[in-house]
């Protein structure tokens, strides 16, 4: 078994494996509802885009929350599934059918998690490292830019912003790094002008562009786009949502054109100026939101009111069917291997299940006579086993504590003693383990965990171990004796 494979049968980890699985027919689920809203306003269908997004970051963490506290031994109960249906004859139809294709999928997909959760986990990191550099890409344009705007430019951007209700102070600078105008920061935005942004634009044309980047500022758009870049970054995997992250930007810019064509009342002036942005078009890393973002095509075609293209093509729709049917196979496996389980479960048992067999040990790891014999063999008792129980450490300290009360000072002589056992269960069966500490006179308990019950000076400590488990129990005491200071 190789690292990974121990590592995804962590309860947390196997957890997370399937929940990238129960992602693929979620995400596709909210893709498909996404797509037959109704056409409507912008500013509507970008709502909608962001509920659908927000939607995609839910979803896995109410999944994952749900798997670890529903489902804790969900690795054992697939693993259990798709296994030796054991000796009983007795456990039911679901056992009997271990050879149908369902229980070949659950195998399937149980042991394909390692793979996945790796590939994820490869994904996020190198995406993560990409969306860094953008950002510190973004960060060096705007250092760069230390040439402020002209004074009537800086007089246009005042005026606008005052008529547009964008009450946060905007800088406008000259950029040799950009190709069109650019919005950058949100707690204290700018505005990067190319350096030849004036050629071919009149007066009114330059201020629906200043417009357009306003209403970006407006409606803090270079935050939402950061945030999104994060959402792509930890669910990259999912077609759906790179689609639903493009409709975000799609109906971003269509808000910000809305605003711009309202705020120069000429939507055939704006749209002569998107195609001279068009012409000067130039990439800007992840973050940065501008008038030439999006596809000036068609947002040009909108503009002069041209029927839109539809919200999904048809290879889009075909990859979100595919995904969905993907999607339902791993729902519908989960379902049948959880009922197989409880079944194999519930007819595995007796009626009467005895109680788990006990192995007793002292404080010094001497195995008592009260153990249940048929767990280790009478010889056991009164003996050492160091394969079963043994002490890791013994550590004893002290030291001086000062306490101030009402205004007085107090010292305190404190004793320690500290020991860590390490426990296995040498069964084929699960085991309790009951560790007998004596406590002296006047000493305090203070161990993790503590121990389950007092008998009397002896401090009791109960340990479940699964078949072959090694377990460690730290048990630690300490004593507090006021000092004399005569």
């Amino acid at each position: 078994m190789t690292e990974l494979e121990r590592l995804c049968a962590l309860p947390a980890v196997h957890a997370l494996g399937w929940t990238l699985l129960h992602f693929c027919w979620e995400g596709t689920v909210v893709a498909l509802l996404l797509a037959v809203v109704p056409r409507r306003a912008p500013e509507q269908r970008y709502a909608a885009a962001v509920l659908a997004m927000a939607a995609m970051v839910l979803l896995p963490l109410v999944t994952f929350v749900w798997l670890t506290e529903k489902s804790p031994a969900a690795g054992d109960r697939f693993a259990a599934v798709a296994g030796d249906p054991g000796p009983s004859s007795n456990t039911g139809e679901s056992i009997s059918g271990a050879k149908t294709w369902v229980t070949r999928c659950e195998r399937g997909l149980d042991a394909s998690l390692p793979a996945l959760v790796g590939f994820w986990v490869v994904g996020v990191v190198v995406l993560s490292g990409r969306l860094n550099l953008a950002l510190a890409a973004t960060r060096r344009m705007r250092k760069r830019a230390a040439h402020p705007a002209p004074a009537e430019l800086q007089s246009v951007l005042q005026r606008l912003a005052e008529r547009m209700g964008v009450k946060r102070v905007v800088e406008l600078m000259h950029s040799a790094q950009v190709q069109a105008p650019t919005v950058i920061g949100w707690l204290r935005p700018a505005i990067l002008m190319p350096v030849g942004c004036l050629t071919g634009l009149s007066t009114a044309q330059l201020e629906a562009v200043l417009a357009h980047e306003l209403a970006h500022i407006r409606r803090h758009d270079y935050l939402a786009a950061i945030l999104q870049a994060m959402a792509e970054t930890v669910l990259f995997y999912h077609p759906a949502v790179w689609w639903i992250s493009a409709q975000m930007r799609r109906e971003r810019e269509h808000c910000c054109d809305d605003a711009a064509a309202q705020v120069s009342g000429d939507r055939v002036m704006y749209a002569r100026a998107l195609v001279v942005l068009e012409e000067k078009r130039g990439a800007v890393p992840a973050g940065a939101v501008g008038a030439n973002g999006g596809s000036l095509k068609m947002r040009i075609e909108r503009l002069l009111g041209r029927k839109e293209s539809p919200a999904i093509s048809w290879a889009a729709a075909m990859v979100l069917l595919v995904m969905a049917g993907m999607g339902a196979g791993v729902l519908a496996v989960t379902v049948h291997a959880q009922t197989a389980a409880n079944n194999q479960v519930e007819a595995a048992l007796p009626q009467n299940q005895a109680p788990p067999p006990q192995i007793i040990v002292d404080k010094s790891c001497l195995i008592q006579p009260e153990s249940d014999p048929f767990v280790l063999g009478d010889h056991y008792n009164g003996f050492h086993d160091d394969a079963i129980c043994h002490l890791e450490s013994v550590l004893s300290s002290h030291h001086t504590e000062e306490k101030i009360t009402d205004g007085e000072t107090s010292h305190f002589f404190v004793q320690v003693n500290e020991q860590e056992y390490v426990l296995q269960n040498p069964t084929d069966k699960p085991a309790v383990f009951i560790i007998r500490h004596d406590v002296p006179e006047n000493w305090t308990v203070d161990s993790d965990p503590q121990p389950s019950s007092m008998d009397g000076s002896t401090a009791v400590f109960q340990v479940n171990a699964e078949p072959g488990q090694r377990i460690r129990l730290h048990v630690g005491m300490h004593q507090s004796q006021p000092v004399n200071p005569n």
